[in-house]
């Protein structure tokens, strides 16, 4: 009997710890805007965002931000990985992930007002919110746990 009574009180105090932080994380993430931009910025190597276009560095200043607000959403993409070749010697180009940035808003109103704001621009191909993604089932093949290449759960 004492030793359910330290697994509950242990478990509760890892969550008591663990909820709040999860729950600020995935507050930080919704108030994100993903933006797609054709030209107008790029980024350093460190996926800060440099040389900013005159209209995205008016709707920054609209809503009192600056180029700080501003990151690489994929800071390790290279654009060596736009071209693959396919098994019949067929070049697909893929998107250039580089152009994609995350724009930090300080509320979930002010950031629907940014996508609305970015979405106007003609070089940006989109803008949408940023979100958290969660798996909601467990695989039901059977050899899933024998599969060396997957992050294995049994």
């Amino acid at each position: 009997m004492k030793f359910l009574h330290q697994f509950f009180a242990s478990l509760m105090l890892t969550l008591l710890i663990a909820l709040p932080i999860y729950a600020q994380q995935k507050s930080e993430v919704e108030r994100e805007v993903l933006v797609f931009f054709n030209t107008g910025i790029d980024a350093d190597a460190q996926g800060r965002a440099v040389s900013l276009s005159s209209p995205l560095d008016s709707v920054l200043s609209r809503f009192s931000l600056d180029s700080r607000a501003i990151t690489s959403a994929f800071p390790n993409f290279r654009k060596s990985d736009t071209l693959i070749m396919a098994e019949n010697r067929r070049a697909i180009k893929m998107p250039d992930m580089s152009r994609v940035f995350k724009i930090k808003t300080r509320s979930i109103q002010e950031r629907d007002r940014m996508i609305e704001a970015l979405k106007k621009m003609p070089n940006v191909l989109f803008a949408e919110p940023n979100g958290v993604c969660a798996p909601t089932a467990v695989p039901n093949d059977p050899s899933f746990g024998s599969q060396w290449a997957l992050r294995n759960t049994g």
